[in-house]
């Protein structure tokens, strides 16, 4: 089994449980309570009426009443999406940068794209899709290279708020006739309580603020055999609770990458190619783990672990709880009473045919021995860093 093999395994794990590219998000905008943002059509203004388009390389830009929309083929079955208002340039600007992306669009093959048009649309054509553009909205329609529908933009397609930096993105749910469920996201971020695996009929906030700091994704398959990455840092929300479904950020720049599968194997690959493969990790951290209790004593840990190697279960990692740390939530890194003789625990462990997971957290106890070294390079630089729910500042 290769690399890219384990990277898109990887690629697939990430998605479903939030270890993926964190969202960096920018200064949480002011007024914002709710994780479904109400708009209205009146408090939006869409692209309007096309009035020309232009094609360069894999790459047509429309030009429209209210502003411009660029179109990039970065392979067969992946297209960029991108919006600006009128006035505006395409190019992201730093704060728009979520550190995702790996393979920037100009390190792409050029793919050969056909434009024409044709029964009153403007149509592009790849060996594997056919991207059809109204002109009297610039809403998007995505179709196999047989002509089958796979989804297809709202009437409203991509707008922006009259006030305010605002800007979304409608697709029709459902649109290919069969009922769509929809999968990913990362676990964590307002709307979502790590269990839900389809958000069909849910909403999600992009957001990270809560204290379990677990990464959000805003990447997610289709069972229509797509998949949509919506590349922004800012605060936003993916709502799947209507039809048309929504997709918006409240600022920056609005784009999104569309990948065509059919399959969700095919859709990771080429995810996993524009965010980057990550380095191949020990074999062990791919198998089976084994995690206690946080108040567990090395013993009991010790004693557990026993019962599955006993049993002819095999362990590959045994997760240590928070509980070893003298503080946890924020921690101290210095072991606990419950852990007397640190490494003699670990070559128990070993001596089981394990390896030692360490639970950790991002915040440093300010009654660590660490605490002043690693102070200077904290979020805030020369002082603490509170958190909700914690007597104490901590350094992150």
């Amino acid at each position: 089994m290769n690399r890219k093999f384990w990277s898109l395994v990887l690629s697939l794990v990430l998605m479903s449980n939030g270890l993926g590219a964190a969202l960096a998000a920018t200064e949480r905008p002011q007024g914002v309570e709710t994780f479904v943002t109400e708009q209205t059509d009146a408090s939006r203004v869409s692209l309007g009426k096309m009035t020309g388009f232009e094609q360069e390389g894999s790459q047509v830009v429309f030009t429209a009443q209210n502003g411009r929309m660029a179109v990039s083929f970065l392979q067969d079955d992946m297209v960029r999406v991108r919006m600006a208002k009128a006035g505006e340039e395409f190019a992201c600007d730093a704060d728009d940068v979520t550190g995702a992306i790996e393979k920037q669009e100009d390190e792409y093959a050029a793919v050969a794209v056909s434009v024409r048009e044709e029964n009153a649309r403007v149509v592009m054509r790849t060996e594997s899709l056919t991207v059809s553009a109204d002109p009297a909205t610039l809403a998007l329609s995505y179709y196999t290279k047989d002509g089958a529908l796979i989804t297809q933009n709202s009437d409203a397609a991509m707008s922006y708020d009259k006030e305010g930096e605002g800007k979304t993105v409608g697709f029709v749910r459902d649109a290919a006739g069969v009922e769509e469920h929809f999968f990913g996201l990362g676990s964590s971020g307002e709307g979502s309580d790590f269990s839900t695996l389809d958000w069909r009929n849910q909403a999600y906030e992009l957001w990270l603020e809560d204290a379990n700091i677990h990464a959000i994704t805003p990447l997610y398959y289709s069972t229509a055999g797509y998949g949509i990455y919506l590349h922004s840092a800012y605060h936003g929300q993916m709502s799947f609770l209507d039809d048309p479904y929504e997709l918006h950020v409240d600022g920056g720049e609005l784009d999104y990458y569309f990948f065509y599968g059919p399959t969700i194997k095919e859709m990771l690959g080429d995810f996993t190619e524009l965010s980057g493969y990550m380095n191949m990790p020990p074999k062990y951290a791919l198998g089976v783990t084994l995690r206690g209790q946080s108040y567990w004593t090395e013993d009991m840990l010790i004693d557990k672990l026993g019962e599955f190697y006993d049993a002819g279960i095999s362990i590959d990692t045994l997760g240590v709880e928070p509980g070893w740390h003298t503080a946890s939530y924020p921690c101290t890194y210095a072991w606990s009473e419950n852990f007397l003789d640190p490494q003699k625990f670990v070559e128990r462990v070993h001596a089981l045919g394990a390896r030692v997971n360490l639970w950790e957290h991002p915040y440093v106890h300010p009654h660590s021995e660490i605490y002043n070294a690693i102070l200077p390079y904290s979020i805030n630089g020369s002082e603490l860093y509170p958190r909700a729910g914690f007597a104490d500042g901590s350094a992150r």
